[in-house]
């Protein structure tokens, strides 16, 4: 398949322990926002026809995925997609284009995820990059053979999605299709303000909602992580204190 590139993505460090790139002084990573695809009601001039199956924005087809770190947390996976930057997807230009975990993509696209599939959860103390890589692993443990991991993961993921209360009583609800929908009605000044106004949201994916992306974790980046630690990690994070 053809390997997409996209401008002032270099990377010759090595991964760390985690699966991530060293930071250095690229680009990377950028701030995570909550956002959705733009409505576009004609074709801007230079610009190519955007994709037609709603489903390929956030589930790119086989001949899209890349291995290049995300843009926003700095995953690296066979199966990482391509991000529209802009939220424009009839824009194709390469500085528009960028590697971008599944997770990472959830959050750009909050329109198109169905009704129990995902909740926007309060958890402060958590960026959204730490938020994302916490509950990747939690996917990727519900996929192991050893009981008291897939036990701590199914605990620790709970704990997370309860947390959706707080945004409920807070926002009037926890469904990103709502959040969506706000955020399509805002001017780009107003959106301007999504980092303070949407401060300790994460979005919570619910088990199964991303078929077969957590076994191309478990398989690829997390294949050498030490499996059997995540239950002391569990434990630490249960345990921590306030």
């Amino acid at each position: 398949m053809e390997q997409i590139q996209y401008p002032s993505q270099q990377y010759p460090q090595p991964l760390d322990t985690d699966g991530m790139f060293v930071a250095d002084d690229c680009f990377w990573p950028r701030s995570l926002l909550l956002s959705t695809a733009s409505k576009v009601w004609r074709k801007q001039p230079g610009l190519r026809d955007a994709q037609k199956d709603p489903v390929q924005a956030t589930h790119c087809a086989s001949s899209d995925y890349v291995r290049e770190p995300c843009i926003f947390c700095g995953f690296v996976c066979d199966r990482n997609e391509t991000h529209h930057i802009n939220d424009n997807h009839q824009d194709q230009q390469p500085e528009n284009l960028g590697a971008i975990c599944t997770i990472c993509h959830l959050w750009q696209h909050l329109a198109e995820l169905p009704a129990g599939d995902a909740y926007l959860c309060y958890l402060p103390g958590l960026s959204p990059q730490d938020a994302n890589h916490l509950l990747r692993t939690l996917l990727v443990a519900l996929e192991s053979d050893d009981g008291d991991a897939h036990a701590d993961a199914h605990a620790l993921l709970n704990w997370m999605a309860s947390h959706r209360d707080y945004v409920e009583q807070a926002w009037g609800s926890h469904q990103p299709g709502v959040f969506a929908s706000a955020l399509l009605h805002q001017s780009s000044e107003e959106k301007e303000w999504r980092e303070i106004s949407f401060a300790d949201l994460a979005l919570v994916i619910r088990p199964g909602s991303i078929n077969g992306v957590a076994t191309a974790w478990r398989d690829d980046t997390y294949r050498a992580l030490p499996a059997n630690s995540w239950p002391q990690v569990y434990h630490s994070i249960m345990n921590a204190p306030l």
